[in-house]
This record gives C-alpha cells, structure tokens and sequence, in this order.
C-alpha cells in the first residue's frame, strides 16, 4: 500500500508539473479535469470565488500554497505586504512569476519550489495563508498533519482561506467521491492522481477538529471559498 501511495503521489506530481501550460483552462473554459458537463459551472464558481477571497480584504503576508499558476492572485496582491508563493512545480512557479509580473507586484514576491509539506523551512510566518484546491489531493491522514504544520506557522488571529472541490449529485455521473483518478492533458498523456471532494459537513468536521472557526463563504455546484480563524 505504501508503495503504491508514493507511486501515486509522484504521479501526480508530474501530472501537475507538466499541466502548468494548461491549468488554468480548468478555470477560464471549463475543460481539461472537468467532471462537470457545462463549462459554465466552473466559469461562474471562478466569479464568486474571486469575489469571496477580495471580502476577506487581505492584508500583511500572504503564504500562496501551492501556488499553481498563482491563478487567484488578483484578488489578493492589491493590499498584501508580501506573498510568498510556493510549489513543487518549477513549471507552475514559472507561470506565477509571469502573473506577478503582469500585476506589477513582482518586487513584493519570493518564490520557494518545494513540497507544501516543507513550508516549515521558509523562515517567515504569515498572516494569511491561501490553499487552493491542495487539501483535495490529501488523505484524511495527511490533512490532520498538514493542518498541524500550518496552525503552528501563522500569525495570532491568522485566516487560513480555503478553496476547494465541492461534490454534488453532478460530480457523482463521472467521479467516486474519493479515490485514485486518471487525469489525461491536452496531448493525451494519462498520469494517477489522488482526488477527494468536499461537502458542507467536510468543512464543518475540519473547523471543529482543528478548533477553529469557520465562515464557508461559497458553496458552488464546482468550487467552494472557506475561511478558517484561529
């Protein structure tokens, strides 16, 4: 089992690697991964998850992990103080340095390419973190540790923003709720992946695991925006 799970993982280490090119048609056109037939699904979750992270009005340093394409971060850099974008991508991190760039906020980022678990070893503690659509590919196991790592290196009164994969009757047509997937690129390559969805109860059972307070501030028919405080 355990060799199968480190197979998987790398797997899906790659398939994102090399999706970097790709990744934000997810969000844009509604295809690649999609499990949802229409493409508006996901175009309109984009809206009101872009909308859901500029209420929070952030502010002072912000821990982007992992950062993908950095795809959500003009709803963010306005007010930021710093972002610290991480990945183990060096092709996802490449495409957040070409956002950062177009933003003009260039001068108020740092790069790490490294696995979320590693973040410990980024000397800086902030007081936001943004993880968008990682706890998904986490077993349960995994969640309660990357919890622990994060909770332990974030500010007093820190927000813990999250964006995810929601399940509906929808999802279910094409996609268990949890499980090992076959994601194909655009050119036809196939790699395994690990994938979950969330609903409603997930978040609530996290929150009161972790001890904290949660705000789900969208829960769309593709994606929801959560915000945890410490």
């Amino acid at each position: 089992m355990e060799e199968m799970n480190i197979r998987v993982k790398k797997s899906e280490c790659l398939y994102y690697d090399k999706r970097a090119d790709e990744y934000d048609e997810i969000y844009t056109l509604g295809r690649g991964p999609a499990s949802i037939t229409d493409p508006n699904t996901y175009r309109d979750d984009v809206i009101k998850v872009r909308e859901s992270i500029k209420k929070q009005n952030i502010r002072g340093m912000v821990f982007d992990v992992p950062c993908g394409t950095a795809f959500w971060m003009p709803s963010y850099y306005r007010n930021a103080d710093r972002m610290i974008l991480i990945d183990q991508s060096a092709n996802m991190l490449k495409k957040a340095k070409e956002r950062a760039g177009a933003l003009n906020c260039l001068q108020r980022c740092q790069f790490f390419k490294i696995d979320a678990f590693h973040l410990g070893s980024v000397k800086l503690k902030p007081s936001v973190y943004l993880i968008g659509f990682f706890l998904s590919h986490l077993t349960p196991e995994e969640e309660i540790k990357f919890f622990s790592l994060i909770k332990n290196k974030i500010d007093r009164k820190g927000k813990i923003i999250i964006l995810d994969s929601t399940w509906s009757e929808e999802r279910a047509k094409t996609r268990n709720r949890a499980g090992r997937q076959l994601r194909k690129l655009n050119n036809g390559k196939t790699f395994e992946i690990y994938k979950r969805y969330f609903t409603r109860e997930d978040l609530k059972n996290i929150s009161k695991r972790e001890s904290l307070s949660i705000n789900i501030e969208y829960f769309g028919g593709a994606f929801f925006a959560a915000v945890l405080i410490l």
